[in-house]
């Protein structure tokens, strides 16, 4: 009898393995990394932008080290991600004393502007893949580090300018 209900319980516990696996598996990768989906309408310089996919998400980046790269502390920053299918057209530098690489300005529906945030080169990381000869696809992700979630939440649209180096 003891042989038996040892048999039945590897039985039971082989398909819950299995199981939990075909879920594991059949998650997409935004489950898997805990996205939060979002639905601004970007534009560039007011012009709409042809946004395909948009999400915040958390990422483990790893700080700073202490002076004798013993101490490396590892902490989560969140980033807007998008897709865009469209060009970002430069436009030229202001000249002023510190000029960002970009600007977001951030609108609530009833188009006023809650707050325009600049971010250089190196809080927005882009990656373009070539499609073909005629078309490429953007990735960027905005470091959301300085920029308040109480705005964020309330934004309807995010005007996207891109300055020229």
């Amino acid at each position: 009898m003891h042989n038996v209900l040892d048999s039945c319980l590897k039985q039971i516990f082989a398909v819950l393995i299995v199981f939990n696996c075909s879920v594991a598996l059949s998650q997409s990768i935004a489950e898997g990394l805990q996205t939060i989906n979002t639905s601004f309408i970007f534009t560039s310089n007011n012009i709409p932008l042809d946004v395909k996919q948009q999400w915040i998400v958390k990422r483990p980046v790893d700080s700073e080290s202490s002076r004798n790269d013993q101490v490396s502390v590892l902490s989560d920053l969140y980033f807007l991600e998008i897709e865009i299918w469209s060009e970002l057209e430069p436009m030229e530098e202001p000249r002023r004393f510190f000029s960002p690489s970009y600007v977001l300005t951030f609108y609530n529906k009833r188009n006023e502007v809650l707050g325009k945030v600049p971010r250089g080169f190196s809080r927005v990381e882009r990656t373009t893949i070539e499609l073909d000869r005629n078309s490429e696809v953007r990735y960027y992700a905005i470091d959301l580090r300085g920029i308040p979630m109480l705005m964020l939440n309330e934004a309807h649209r995010i005007d996207f300018v891109q300055y020229s180096r």
